[in-house]
């Protein structure tokens, strides 16, 4: 209520001036800029009928000071055209115009306008300004905001609009919201202000941001307005954003929106700074390598003092503020504090290896305005101390679980044991130990934001690591960070390809179209030539008793096709010459035929090489029971799996998940598609199956799973020096070896070994075969009866 009494107050103060002269105003102006600095007025309420250039410049002459002001507008589609184009674009006014040509020219209009709780909670979180509707506004900021983030807004307006409709004025269409920054100023006394040099405190601050990379700034101090303004100078000019913040729940949204590095600036001689930190303290999201806090400790250590007190007074200050914060080895906290010496600075590290160690704190360098030296601690943060972090893994067949220490376990529980020997590893590497527990199950998500298994218990916050690697889903992410992608997961249909001989037909598979078109073509030539040879040399010799007919001539021309011999010889040099390389071309081909048909027999098709072809194909088809297979199933949106799923595996009930050993065992005997991880697969072949039996295998992926991590908690401190310690065992190759002891490679079919073994020959080679004996017999009887009726019907004939 007292601060708004004091604004009350000032809307008086500046309506009674609103009858004044031009002349009047800029001193009237002066006089409330200096009132108010001088009563420490966070926010300012301007009600008044100034004309527009008037409340211009007192908004200039209260923000000049910051060049870094971001602007937006609101979007609302009967105003916001008038709004850009008749109050902006085509503003007379010079100050508008300026405003027009620094703020908003240089954005796209789609980052330009935006909605008014959007406007209002940049605000709250960036020194920006908004123009909207007052009762928007006023509304938003009621509903959303809470009451210490109310103060320090300012309100004016550039121009005015038309009536909304006859009769009745639209009461203050436009305003703009800008917070100046402006906190309470504290007076210092006389004899603090000789020892706290805000000068080289100031350049000492921004050598530290700009050695951090700082991008962002959230100042909360109890300084001078004229000390806060010359800070945001000073980082301005280096490109460096910065905002005066005064409540915990500004500190949480501002990190929360933001991706890039920023720091946080606490003034430890402030009356809120214990407040601050005291709500904060819980929230883990504020305390990780994306943030720094530089606490500034005002009061001097003397030159007498030894490096003991100074080290007790910096835990004494780290255990008072943050004694119950999420400082982890992650976290960058700093506690500059001054010296004894002039414009000299001690600079503390303090963070704890996990929520139950005590604060450790270190002197990491020390600061003046013409030097800075600053130890980032690398090895201290490395080594925990031998404290116990809580680990959690996962042993789905827990009757075949035997312990860590042994390389025999289910197939479904290697990846828990391969990742567990990360852990071990990163313990070593940081001095830890581990309180192991084990859960049956991943977790999977309930559908109300809850997990169960062990991404329950990392949800939690009941354990600090997970030790068994899980897939990386979208889901999860919002319960869990992840570390590293430690190793591939391979899913795949495996199955044996038909032989060639059951797809195709393998009779006129050795010779291309071409070919067999050629053959045909040289046997019409030969029957040709042999029938113009016959008829020329039995009209030359009149010898009927010794000539071949056309069709005796074809079946010469076939028997020597087929490697078979003619009883019939003629005695003509020039058809025994043709009938020489009939026989001799023929050789050839059958023997080019023999050699290819022989290997095509034991050849296997390609003709199954998707998802697609496993649908339409007669091969039966089951998947490995896993703890992701069924999900997986039934999420996917890919219309083939779905198909693959309720066509091949629904109808077989309960038998449509099975072991890794009975999938296999289908694989060898039946024409079978088993979907399996490739470590249960590879491991079954290598120990199992013969050498011939591992050729004509194949394989295709139905899921593109993603990586496995191990996760942590969400927004854990851990998390950083984790992905560090684990990708350097990936670089050394710790990672590769572990996997390649569990992991069986890929069997290989030795083809040498295949081919010295002799190949039988069942009936599914040559059943075509037998089909076009078949067919020959049948048509070879159909014209034997046709002989028989026909001599009968002759000899009737004759009779008559």
């Amino acid at each position: 209520m007292n601060g708004m009494f004091k604004n009350i107050t000032i809307l008086s103060l500046i309506s009674t001036l609103q009858c004044s002269s031009q002349d009047d105003y800029c001193d009237s102006i002066q006089v409330i800029t200096n009132f108010c600095i001088k009563r420490h007025v966070q926010t300012i309420t301007a009600a008044t009928c100034w004309p527009s250039e008037v409340s211009v410049q007192l908004l200039k002459k209260l923000s000049a000071i910051d060049k870094s002001l971001s602007f937006c507008l609101q979007f609302k589609p009967q105003t916001h055209v008038t709004w850009y184009r008749h109050g902006l674009m085509e503003s007379r006014d010079p100050i508008i115009r300026k405003l027009y040509e620094t703020k908003i020219t240089p954005y796209y209009e789609s980052d330009l306008f935006t909605d008014a709780a959007k406007g209002t909670e940049r605000i709250c979180t960036e020194f920006h300004g908004f123009m909207v509707e007052k009762t928007s506004a006023y509304r938003v900021v009621n509903k959303k905001w809470q009451e210490d983030e109310k103060c320090g807004l300012y309100e004016i307006q550039l121009f005015k609009l038309p009536h909304y409709f006859p009769g009745t004025r639209y009461d203050v269409p436009i305003s703009i919201v800008v917070i100046l920054g402006m906190a309470a100023v504290t007076v210092i006394p006389a004899a603090d202000a000789d020892s706290f040099k805000y000068d080289g405190i100031l350049r000492v601050l921004t050598n530290v941001f700009l050695r951090r990379h700082v991008q962002t700034v959230t100042a909360h101090t109890c300084w001078p307005c004229d000390i806060e303004m010359k800070l945001l100078e000073n980082l301005s000019a280096n490109d460096i954003s910065v905002s005066f913040g005064s409540s915990h729940s500004a500190v949480v949204r501002r990190t929360q929106a933001t991706w890039y590095r920023h720091a946080y600036l606490i003034d430890l001689s402030c009356e809120r700074s214990t407040n601050v930190f005291q709500r904060i303290s819980n929230f883990r999201v504020v305390f990780n390598a994306q943030n720094d806090w530089i606490l500034l400790d005002g009061q001097p250590v003397v030159a007498n003092e030894t490096n003991m007190t100074a080290a007790s007074l910096a835990t004494e200050i780290f255990q008072t503020y943050l004694g119950e914060a999420y400082v982890l080895p992650d976290s960058g906290v700093f506690l500059f504090q001054m010296t004894g010496q002039k414009d000299f600075w001690h600079i503390w590290n303090g963070f704890r290896a996990s929520k139950s160690d005590t604060m450790r704190v270190y002197k990491i360098g020390t600061a003046s305005p013409e030097s800075l030296e600053i130890d980032d601690l690398r090895e201290e943060r490395r080594d925990f101390r031998g404290i116990t972090l809580k680990v959690n893994t996962v042993i789905v067949e827990k009757e075949l679980f035997s312990g860590f220490k042994k390389k025999i376990s289910s197939e479904l529980d290697i990846f828990s044991h391969i990742h567990y020997e990360m852990i071990e590893t990163l313990s070593q590497q940081l001095n830890f130990r581990i309180s192991l527990g084990i859960n049956d199950e991943y977790g999977w998500s309930y559908g109300n934001g809850t997990f169960g298994g062990l991404m329950g218990v990392l949800q939690k916050d009941e354990i600090d690591l997970s030790g068994a690697g899980v897939l990386i889903r979208a889901d999860r992410l919002a319960v869990v960070d992840y570390t590293i992608g430690t190793m591939s997961f391979r899913n795949i249909a495996l199955f044996r390809q038909p032989s060639l001989s059951s797809v195709y037909n393998i009779l006129l598979l050795p010779f291309t179209f071409e070919l067999w078109l050629t053959a045909w073509l040289v046997v019409f030539v030969f029957v040709l030539v042999l029938v113009i040879l016959t008829r020329t040399i039995d009209r030359i010799k009149k010898d009927v008793k010794n000539s071949m007919s056309t069709l005796e001539i074809f079946t010469l021309v076939h028997g020597a096709v087929c490697q078979q011999g003619y009883s019939v010889s003629r005695n003509c040099e020039s058809i025994r010459v043709v009938v020489f390389v009939l026989f001799s071309t023929s050789l050839f081909v059958y023997i080019s035929y023999s050699a290819s048909i022989s290997a095509l027999i034991q050849s296997n098709s390609n003709s199954i090489s998707s998802v697609r072809d496993i649908v339409d194909s007669s091969m039966t088809f089951s998947a490995q029971i896993s703890p992701y297979g069924k999900y997986y199933f039934e999420e996917t949106d890919n219309h083939l799996i779905k198909t693959l799923y309720k066509r091949k595996m629904l109808i077989n009930g309960n038998k449509a998940f099975t072991s890794a050993s009975e999938g296999m065992r289908k694989i060898r005997t039946e024409f079978h598609g088993f979907m399996t991880e490739v470590i249960s697969a590879y491991k079954i072949i290598a120990n199992e199956w013969r050498e011939e039996e591992k050729c004509g295998l194949t394989e295709i992926q139905i899921f593109d799973l993603p990586p496995l991590s191990i996760p942590l908690v969400k927004n854990s401190g851990h998390r950083d020096l984790f992905k560090q310690k684990l990708i350097h065992q990936m670089e050394v190759g710790i990672i590769k070896r572990v996997i390649n002891q569990w992991i069986a490679p890929k069997p290989s079919c030795q083809s040498l070994h295949r081919y010295n073994k002799h190949i039988r020959v069942s009936i599914k080679e040559i059943h075509l075969t037998i089909e076009v004996f078949g067919f020959g017999v049948c048509i070879s009887l159909g014209i034997f009866a046709i002989e028989i009726v026909y001599h009968y019907w002759a000899v009737h004939k004759n009779k008559k």
